[in-house]
C-alpha cells in the first residue's frame, strides 16, 4: 500500500466462498408502518415488563394511598353502631276501602314485607324519634364534616323548626340500615351514633315508635272503615229498593209471569226444529243428486243400481253378439237373422220402458223432499219470530232483574263487611315482635383502621397499576427488539449494551483488543445477522447512520469492521462524516488528506490507511474540511471510487452523518447495498423512526435493519447466560492475543 497512490493490494478470493454476495431485503411500505405502531399484544410478560418499568411510580403512588388513608382514619371521629331484631307476622286481619271490598284475604308475599322495611326506613318515623328523643340539634352537629373543626363554620344560616327537623330526619336515615335476613321473617335495625349507649337507645326508641305507628294506623283504618261502610250501605239499600220496584213495574206493563219458562220451551223447539230442517237438507240434496245425474246420462247410466235392467242388458248383449256372429253367415232375411232382430228390438223397448219406471220414481222421491224441506223452511221462520218476539221483552226485563241482584249482592256483602270491621276493630293484634333488643356495643363501629388501610392498600396499588399503564400508552417509544420489528416490518439486527462510561477509543477498538467482551459479542452477533440479510445481493457496501449524532456510529462502524478484518475478509472503512469527522480521533491517525480531497479534484487517489497487522483493515478519513459535502457525495467521483472499492474489497463499511438535518446519508445510502440504522434510547420514538424510515425511502435507500444503542443489561438476549457461560468455562478457554 503507498499512501496518497492507488491501492496496490490485490484482493484475493474470500477463504469462506459461502460469504460471498449480499442480498438487501426490500424495504416495507412505510405507510404501513403506521398501522403497525397500535398493534401491541398485551401478553402477561407484557404487563410484568410495564410494572417492573413503572415499579417507582406504583410504588409511590401506593404510599400515597397508604398515607391518605391513615390520616383520613385518624381524624375521623369514632362512631358505635348498635343492633336489634324483630320478627313481623303474617297480618291476620285486614280492613281495606270499598275498592278492595272483594280482597278480603291478606296474602304474604314479598310486596307485604318490603312494605314494612320500607315503613322502618321512612321520613316520618325518623322524625317522630328525633322529636321524641330531642335529637335534632345532635344529629344537625354530627352531620358537618370532620374538617369544618378545623376551619370553622363560618356564620351558620338561620334556619325555621321544620326545616332543622327535616334535615335531622334525613340524617338519622343515612345512620339506620335495615337488613332483612334471608329465608326469614326475621329482620336486624342497625343505627350508628357517637356514643355507644346513644346507639342503643335510639335503637330501642325506633323500633317501639314504629309499633306504636302501625297500632295507631290500625285503629285509624278501622274508624275510617266504619264510616265507609255504613255510607255505601245506605246507598245500596235505596239502589235495590229502587231496582226492584223498576222490575215489578215492567213486568205488569208486558203481562210477563214467567218469561224464563216460555224462552226455554221455544229455545228446545228451536233446536229440535233445526235438525228436521238439516235432515230434510240432506235427504233433499241426495235425491237431486241423484235425479240430476240421471238426467244427464239420458237414464241409460247403469249406476242406478236395478238388477232387473241390469239383467235385461245383459240379454240384450246376448243377442246383438249372437246377432253379429250369424250375420257373417246369413243375410238379414234369414230366418234365424229375423227372430233375432225381432228379440232385440222386443228387449230394448223393454229397457226403455224400466227406465223410464225408475226415472220417474227417483223424480217423485226428489220433489217430495223438497217440498217437504220447504214447509220446514216455513215452521222455522214462524217460530224464530215467536222466539224474537218473546227475546225483544226480556232484554228490559233481565237488564232490570241482573240490576236487582247486584243490588241485592253488594248490600248482603257490605252488611257481612260491616260485622267484619265490628269485629276486628275490637281487636288490635301487633305483628311486630322483638326478638332481640339493642345492647349498648363494646367497641367502635368505624373508623375501621385494618380495613381501611387495606382498602388503601389495595386503591393505591390499582392506582399506581392504572397511572403505571396510562404513562405506558402514552409513551410511545420503543423498548424491545419484538417492538420495533413489529412496528417497523424490519428486523432488529443486533442490541448493543450500556456499557459504563468509557473513553471513545476505547470502545471503538473493543473488538480489536477484547475480543471476549460482551460490546465485541455484541458486534459480531450484528456481524452475523448482516452476512445473513446480505447473503445473495452482489453489492458489498454497508452504511452506518443514525437519527440524531452521539448514538455511537463511528464506534458502531469501526467495530464492524475489526470484526470483519477477524474473519480474513478485506475491508475498508469510510468516514463519509465531512462534516464532523471521528474516526481519525478514534483510530490515532492523521487526516491531512482523505475522501472529501479526492472528491474535489485536490488529488488524484485517496489516501488508503492500512491499521491492523494483517492489512486487512484499511480506512479512508474524511480529509480536509469541505462547504458541499452533499454535493461532492453526489458526484460521478464518488461513483467511481465506490466502484472501485466494490471490486477490491469484501466489504465497505461507511460512516455516515445522522439524519436529522442533514442530505449526506441519503445519498450514500441510495449507493449503499445495505443501510443500517442506529437507534438509541433518545430517539426511540415512533414518530421519529418513522420519519427516518420515509426518509430513506424517497431518497431511494436500502434500509436493511436496525441497530438498537445504548439497550440496559437486563434487556440485552442471552446476556446473562454469556456471563455464566465465561464463568464456568474461563479456565478451559486460551486467551486470545489483543491486535494491535
Amino acid at each position: 500500500m503507498k499512501q496518497g497512490g492507488e491501492i496496490l493490494i490485490p484482493v484475493t478470493e474470500s477463504p469462506y466462498p459461502f460469504r460471498q454476495g449480499n442480498e438487501v431485503p426490500i424495504i416495507l411500505n412505510a405507510e404501513s408502518i403506521t398501522s403497525r405502531a397500535s398493534e401491541r399484544d398485551l401478553t402477561l410478560s407484557h404487563i410484568w415488563e410495564i410494572i417492573k418499568k413503572r415499579k417507582w411510580l406504583i410504588l409511590s403512588t401506593l404510599c400515597c394511598g397508604l398515607l391518605a388513608t391513615f390520616l383520613l382514619t385518624k381524624l375521623t371521629p369514632p362512631s358505635y353502631q348498635a343492633n336489634a331484631t324483630i320478627r313481623i307476622e303474617k297480618e291476620p286481619t285486614r280492613i281495606v276501602e270499598f275498592g278492595q271490598i272483594f280482597d278480603t284475604e291478606q296474602k304474604d308475599s314479598v310486596d307485604v314485607l318490603q312494605t314494612e322495611y320500607e315503613l322502618l326506613k321512612s321520613r316520618a318515623l325518623a322524625e317522630r324519634v328525633v322529636k321524641e328523643m330531642g335529637l335534632t340539634e345532635t344529629l344537625l352537629n354530627a352531620n358537618q364534616p370532620w374538617f369544618s373543626k378545623l376551619f370553622g363554620n363560618g356564620d351558620a344560616p338561620v334556619v325555621d323548626t321544620s326545616s332543622k327537623l327535616h334535615k335531622a330526619a334525613e340524617t338519622f336515615s343515612k345512620k339506620l340500615f335495615i337488613q332483612p335476613l334471608e329465608q326469614s321473617r326475621l329482620v336486624k335495625i342497625y343505627f350508628e351514633a357517637p356514643q355507644a349507649t346513644q346507639a342503643a337507645d335510639i335503637t330501642n326508641t325506633l323500633i317501639s315508635t314504629y309499633i306504636k305507628m302501625r297500632n295507631e294506623a290500625h285503629t285509624e283504618t278501622g274508624d275510617y272503615a266504619k264510616g265507609y261502610l255504613e255510607q255505601q250501605i245506605d246507598t245500596a239499600r235505596r239502589d235495590l229498593t229502587q231496582s226492584e220496584q223498576r222490575l215489578i213495574d215492567y213486568a205488569k206493563k208486558k203481562n210477563i209471569l214467567n218469561i224464563d219458562d216460555s224462552q226455554t220451551v221455544n229455545v228446545q223447539k228451536l233446536t229440535d226444529m233445526n235438525q228436521a230442517l238439516a235432515d230434510a237438507e240432506r235427504r233433499r240434496i241426495q235425491t237431486e243428486s241423484k235425479y240430476k245425474q240421471l238426467q244427464a246420462t239420458g237414464g241409460n247410466r247403469d249406476a242406478l243400481d236395478n238388477l232387473a235392467i241390469q239383467n235385461m242388458k245383459n240379454t240384450l248383449a246376448t243377442l246383438e253378439a249372437e246377432y253379429q256372429e250369424k250375420s257373417r253367415l246369413f243375410k238379414p232375411g234369414y230366418p234365424d237373422m229375423q227372430r233375432l232382430s225381432s228379440q232385440i228390438a222386443d228387449m230394448r223397448r223393454t229397457i226403455g220402458k224400466e227406465t223410464a219406471s225408475v226415472t220417474n220414481a227417483i223424480k217423485a222421491e226428489y220433489l217430495a223432499a223438497k217440498e217437504e224441506e220447504n214447509k220446514l223452511h216455513d215452521r222455522l221462520s214462524k217460530l224464530n219470530n215467536e222466539l224474537m218476539q218473546i227475546q225483544d221483552k226480556s232484554i228490559e226485563y233481565n237488564a232490570l232483574k241482573r240490576e236487582v241482584e247486584t243490588n241485592r249482592q253488594l248490600y248482603d256483602e257490605l252488611l257481612q263487611r260491616m260485622r267484619e270491621v265490628n269485629v276486628a276493630s275490637g281487636v288490635n293484634p301487633s305483628i311486630v315482635r322483638i326478638i332481640d333488643e339493642a345492647q349498648t356495643p363494646l367497641q367502635r363501629y368505624r373508623p375501621n383502621m385494618p380495613l381501611n388501610l387495606l382498602i388503601g392498600l389495595l386503591g393505591g396499588l390499582l392506582g399506581g397499576i392504572a397511572l403505571a399503564f396510562l404513562r405506558e400508552g402514552m409513551d410511545d417509544s420503543v423498548h424491545t427488539d419484538e417492538d420495533m420489528e413489529k412496528f417497523t416490518g424490519l428486523p432488529v439486527l443486533g442490541s448493543i449494551p450500556e456499557l459504563s462510561k468509557l473513553p471513545e477509543t476505547t470502545l471503538a477498538l473493543k473488538t480489536l483488543k477484547e475480543p471476549r467482551s460482551e460490546l465485541a459479542e455484541a458486534y459480531r452477533i450484528l456481524v452475523a445477522n448482516l452476512g445473513t440479510a446480505l447473503k445473495k445481493e452482489k453489492g458489498n457496501s454497508i452504511l452506518f447512520t443514525s437519527i440524531e449524532p452521539g448514538e455511537g456510529k463511528s464506534t458502531t462502524a469501526i467495530n464492524v469492521a475489526y470484526a470483519y478484518a477477524r474473519m480474513r475478509y478485506k475491508v475498508l472503512l469510510v468516514d463519509a462524516d465531512m462534516r464532523c469527522p471521528t474516526l481519525h480521533h478514534k483510530l490515532g491517525i492523521d487526516n491531512n488528506v482523505g475522501l472529501g480531497d479526492y472528491l474535489d479534484n485536490s488529488i488524484d487517489l485517496p489516501n488508503i490507511h492500512s491499521i491492523d497487522a494483517d492489512a486487512n483493515l484499511h480506512i479512508l478519513t474524511a480529509g480536509s474540511e469541505t462547504y458541499d459535502p452533499v454535493g461532492l457525495l453526489s458526484s460521478n467521483h464518488m461513483l467511481a471510487l465506490m466502484g472501485i472499492a466494490a471490486r477490491r474489497y469484501n466489504y465497505i463499511i461507511i460512516d455516515a452523518p445522522p439524519l436529522k438535518g442533514f442530505a449526506d446519508p441519503l445519498v450514500l445510502s441510495a449507493m449503499s447495498s445495505a443501510t443500517v440504522l442506529l437507534v438509541g434510547p433518545n430517539n426511540s420514538n415512533q414518530r421519529m423512526i418513522n420519519a427516518a424510515i420515509k426518509q430513506l425511502k424517497r431518497a431511494g435507500g436500502n434500509l436493511t435493519g436496525f441497530l438498537r444503542m445504548k439497550v440496559k443489561r437486563s434487556h440485552t438476549v442471552g446476556q446473562h447466560y454469556y456471563d455464566r457461560y465465561y464463568q464456568q468455562r474461563s479456565h478451559q478457554l486460551v486467551p486470545i492475543a489483543s491486535e494491535a
